[in-house]
């Protein structure tokens, strides 16, 4: 909701927002938000609902605007799934035999009166729950509010009118046909920073706004301290020749399932071809066992003495070669183990050694199947050797490649450290904990090889040599706790077990994957099949046709298909299947298909020529189990930095950052930095557009900061879009700025205490700001206006200058303002007999013309608010009374009020009327945009309907009901101010209690009490109207003493009066806050001021 809340003015507060898909086009994989945001408007809650999208470069705008009125409709449909994956994965299932079962879809759909729809589906049926609540609470409460479609609510939507309009006009322009995209940025620069930058992040399918909250972390930047380490990260890879000595060394890799047999034959067979013909001994063994355990209770309870018996066969089996080893690591995860041993010569530089298990067995979880693993740093060059036990059975090829896929993503090294000093480090391919699911590699496939490998974690500047000195590393004692033992042994408990066998500080605390090493070794029972016939298969055993079958090998056809293993080597394979065999004997067991299930394989991750596979053979000396164990010899050269050469091309490459870090300094040109809006009137948004240049090299990002000690970067009545975003080199981005002054600032405005003027601050991201000023002219007028500055108002309010602004005095030049006294008496000279003309919404062009009348003092056009014989029509229809409601009409009117403070008389000489000075002439003089005194002509208002013919009958009298109920709903303090809300909310509570009682209880007992009651709350109603200000009080009778008129006209007096009480106590009895997420007006609260405001009717 952070990022929603960027986007949409600080006067909006987002409740709510949801993922969702585009409801007309759910093939396309773009995701957008659905955003519901609230509007305070003077205590009362207006919600609207967003759609926020994205373009080129990811930046973001609001798409779609919809408010929510009374009379908007909520919709959910079920159809059947249109996701183009959904249906593919679908036809897949379908052609494989496999039941087709394609999801239905909910479309949420939101529709206006006018037409005005928006369609989505949500994708995330919880979340769909809680925003189809929020959206009925929010219609509802616009029921309640009379917030229909065709009121005068929700005007402040009209900020965002101008950027939903045209939404492509952010992203056309970021499309120069100059440039080749990829992951639609352009790649082809001779700056190394910018390509980086460009290439390094690959953005999923969904648009990173809705992926990660924070609203920074996706733009590109060539200057980010992850795209200058990727940098020097890869030119020292490509410059590792400069200060790199290469050594081999000979790793000795075998693999064994024992199948839960004990160590009874000697292992020297399986050693003897560990050296070779010179006598040269391997520097390193490693040795995997599967199956070491198959009792129930190892499942359970750990054994460590299973390892220690074959361990000391091993030992025994080496014989006097032993005594030049020791074991260096091992682990074991209850039926796979892995141990390795160091020649003595190499301990020392052995570091950083660190162990992981995965279970993937019973539930996914056990370990009597998954995989023990080892990494170490030997010199500059990392090593990695993984024992698997894979699932079994002929059938079973895709748990095999998915049990792999497993073992890929859970293994990890919590804090494995750098083998080439902190500079040469790759980046983890293996999730962190707690990154989404779309950050992880391929299955089954290691991450690519490219002159360009992704941002590492690293610092920018990393120490040149490291400090520590080199120490040998003690041989592991990884004796689990007693607390962990059972967790560990079942395999519960493998996720992240890894430790590390160096007791010095590790500085790098990251995860690290199976391919962030240089050479991976896996070993192991990988239990591929060879789905053949056992007597076709005996017979090319026979003829020793290996190759031949080696093409109908489980493995080697997953390895075809890029399904698990992918860029894995094998030395090819010249010695018969390794399984199943009758123990104690050389013979397949007649009931099983022999198999190469037993397997040694390797990966590099540079360069393939430094590794090489020399023997690969199966030993069938060894008969105790029905495998039979494997070997394989390799020579590895690794490498050796020299210190001083790497620090060297370390401080060349820092130089070469400089000057490409000066060509990334972004650069970008403003269309204009003085925009001048002209004249601004109320309620009506208008728009400028300052168009962004980028005439860099590199994308610019640029963001709106605030001033010093400001929290906003501009004013309420100023909204720009897009606040933020990013702007390829060459291109141009739109920016709009867009003023409508409403209610909440209107007040300040009107009295010239505030000007329309700001300077707002362009950022850009490493690069410098600039300042557009912004500013308009104001003109006044009467609504959102206080009820007592009005009434110190001598004259219309456009026709006061600044200067008699300023110099207004306390004291009131009217009981009641002109321009209330003006639209009451409009209504009834020509209204009393026209029924529903408060309920029914005027023509917002004469609205807008009533409104001019009133600002500047003109006289009502007659020809435009009046039908032809309507005036005398209702003049001869009207009762006997004086020409106005006066002073002494409306405080003489019967039961105007109960006490004395109000009885008494307003000033006649206050009231405007007849005889007042006249409210103004076509060519009034009125304050216009220069702040001038001028004459301006009636037709320059442009308010005149386009069409007047086309209005419906009464519709002048109509429009200025409207105008009467706009002009009191937007006074920044009602009628009845904030502070007396709760006492009038409390004397209608009892009201309504009263009127309870007497409906259940209707004996005459209970009636004489309710009447008394009745009368006792009808004199605290009037207490509490007695104690209002002055200029309320007088505003308060005056209208009372009208509306009471009015309703003796109708035909149903009861009925209407229900339905004015309903409406004055909107709009004049109002609290100062309250959200559709609230419960300060909850049903009963609004019964509760209805029953007040009908009180006093």
């Amino acid at each position: 909701m952070e990022t929603v809340q960027r986007l949409i003015r600080p006067t909006e507060q987002c409740t709510l927002c949801v993922k969702v898909k585009d409801a007309d086009h759910p093939g396309r994989p773009r995701v957008k938000l659905l955003a519901l945001a609230v509007h305070q408007n003077q205590g009362i809650a207006e919600a609207c609902v967003f759609i926020l999208e994205t373009k080129a470069c990811h930046s973001a705008f609001v798409g779609q605007v919809l408010p929510l009125y009374g009379d908007t409709v909520l919709d959910l449909a079920q159809t059947s799934s249109g996701w183009a994956s959904a249906k593919s994965s679908a036809e897949d299932d379908h052609a494989s035999g496999l039941p087709v079962s394609v999801p239905a879809q909910l479309t949420l759909q939101l529709t206006n009166p006018s037409g005005h729809t928006v369609r989505a589906v949500v994708c995330d049926i919880a979340e769909l729950d809680i925003l189809v609540q929020k959206l009925e609470q929010a219609i509802t409460f616009a029921q309640q509010q009379r917030q229909f479609s065709d009121g005068d609510s929700h005007q402040w939507t009209a900020f965002y009118a101008t950027a939903a309009a045209d939404p492509h006009d952010l992203g056309t322009a970021l499309d120069p046909p100059d440039y080749h995209y990829r992951f639609g940025l352009p790649t082809n620069t001779d700056n190394p920073l910018v390509s980086l930058s460009l290439l390094a992040h690959d953005p999923s399918p969904t648009s990173p706004l809705i992926e990660d909250d924070n609203f920074e972390g996706f733009i590109f930047n060539p200057a980010s301290k992850a795209t200058k380490d990727a940098w020097i990260h890869g030119e020292l890879r490509a410059r590792e020749a400069q200060f790199t000595d290469y050594q081999s060394i000979r790793m000795f890799v075998g693999s064994w399932n024992v199948n839960g047999r004990m160590a009874t034959q000697s292992l020297a067979p399986w050693f003897e071809s560990m050296a070779d013909e010179d006598g040269r001994l391997p520097e390193l063994l490693v040795l995997g066992f599967q199956e070491l355990d198959l009792r129930a209770e190892a499942y359970l309870v750990y054994d460590g003495g299973k390892e220690a018996i074959w361990c000391q066969a091993i030992e025994h089996g080496l014989g006097d070669r032993a005594t030049h080893y020791h074991k260096h690591v091992s682990k074991q995860l209850i039926g796979m183990l892995i141990v390795v041993y160091v020649h003595t010569t190499l301990a020392d530089r052995i570091q950083h050694v660190m162990v992981d298990s995965a279970g993937c067995g019973i539930m996914g979880m056990i370990g009597n199947k998954g995989a023990v693993a080892v990494r170490f740093e030997l010199d500059n060059s990392s090593f990695c050797v993984v024992n698997c036990h894979l699932a079994a059975n002929m059938n079973q090829v895709d748990r095999r490649n998915q049990d792999f896929h497993d073992i890929c993503r859970r293994v990890a090294f919590v804090g494995a450290a750098d083998p080439a000093g902190a500079m040469t480090s790759p980046p983890p391919t293996v999730r962190s904990p707690g990154a989404p699911p779309s950050q992880l590699p391929s299955p089954g496939l290691p991450p690519p090889i490219s002159p360009s490998p992704l941002p590492p974690v690293l610092p920018v500047n990393p120490p040149l040599v490291d400090p520590r000195p080199a120490a040998a590393s003690p041989p592991l004692d990884l004796e689990p706790t007693a607390l962990t033992t059972a967790l560990s042994a079942s395999g519960l408990a493998t996720a992240r077990s890894t430790q590390a066998a160096s007791l010095e500080p590790l500085t790098n605390v990251r995860p690290s994957g199976l391919f962030d090493h240089d050479y991976l070794i896996w070993l192991g029972d990988l239990n591929y099949r060879i789905p053949l016939p056992p007597p076709k298969i005996q017979s090319l055993l026979d003829s020793r046709q290996y190759k031949y079958l080696q093409d109908f090998d489980q493995l080697n056809i997953q390895k075809a298909n890029r399904t698990a293993f992918v860029d894995f080597h094998e030395h090819p394979l010249d010695f018969a299947p390794t399984y199943k065999y009758e123990v104690g004997t050389n013979q397949y067991d007649a009931k099983r298909v022999p198999a190469w299930c037993d397997r040694i394989l390797w990966w590099s991750r540079h360069n393939s020529h430094h590794v090489q596979q020399r023997t690969y053979h199966s030993h069938m000396a060894l008969t105790s189990s029905d495998h039979k164990p494997i070997s394989s010899s390799f020579d590895i050269w690794t490498k050796a930095f020299r210190r001083a050469d790497q620090a060297a091309v370390y401080g060349q490459i820092m130089r070469e950052l400089d000057r490409y870090e000066n060509e990334c300094m972004p650069a970008a040109r403003l269309s204009e930095t003085q925009l001048d809006f002209g004249s601004v009137t109320y309620t009506t948004p208008v728009t400028r557009t300052v168009t962004l240049h980028n005439t860099g090299k590199v994308p610019v990002q640029f963001r709106f900061i605030p001033k010093l000690d400001d929290t906003d970067f501009c004013r309420p009545w100023l909204w720009v879009n897009p606040p933020t975003g990013t702007v390829l080199p060459g291109a141009q981005m739109p920016i709009y700025f867009t003023i409508v002054v409403g209610q909440t600032n209107a007040s300040m405005l009107n009295i010239s205490q505030e000007e329309l003027r700001d300077i707002l601050i362009l950022h850009l991201q490493d690069g410098k700001d600039y300042f557009i000023s912004v500013q308009g002219n104001y003109l006044p007028t009467c609504f959102g206006t206080r009820l007592d500055v009005l009434a110190r108002l001598p004259k219309p309010i456009r026709q006061m200058t600044l200067e008699e602004i300023q110099a207004l005095g306390d004291e009131s030049q009217y009981s009641i303002p002109r321009e209330l006294w003006r639209l009451v008496d409009f209504i009834y000279r020509h209204g009393l007999q026209i029924p529903n003309v408060f309920h029914v919404t005027g023509d917002p062009t004469l609205v807008a013309h009533i409104q001019y009348c009133l600002d500047t003092g003109d006289e009502f056009d007659p020809a435009l608010l009046l039908d032809a014989t309507e005036s005398h029509d209702r003049e001869a229809a009207m009762p006997a009374r004086p020409d106005t409601p006066d002073a002494q009409s409306v405080c003489s009117a019967p039961d105007a009020c109960r006490t004395d403070a109000a009885r008494a008389k307003l000033d006649e000489s206050t009231v405007p009327g007849p005889d007042c000075p006249p409210p103004g002439s076509p060519a009034a003089s009125v304050r216009s945009e220069d702040g001038c005194t001028t004459k301006l002509a009636h037709h320059q208002a442009g308010c005149h309907p386009s069409h007047p013919g086309q209005l419906q009958p009464h519709a002048g009298l109509y429009a200025m009901a409207t105008a009467l109920v706009r002009f009191l709903r937007q006074l920044p303090e009602p009628v009845i101010p904030f502070n007396y809300f709760d006492q009038c909310v409390a004397v209608g509570a009892k009201l309504c209690a009263d009127r309870n009682t007497a409906t259940v209880s209707p004996s005459p007992s209970a009636t004489l009490d309710s009447d008394s009651s009745e009368t006792l709350e009808h004199t605290q109603a009037f207490q509490v109207v007695d104690s209002l200000p002055r200029p309320n009080l007088n505003v308060l009778v005056f209208l009372l003493s009208f509306l009471r008129d009015f309703l003796s006209h109708a035909v149903d007096p009861e009925i209407a009066r229900e339905r004015m009480a309903l409406l004055m106590a909107t709009v004049m009895l109002r609290p100062q806050r309250c959200s559709p997420d609230t419960e300060n007006l909850t049903g009963a609260i609004i019964q509760h001021r209805k029953a007040f405001m009908k009180q006093l009717l």
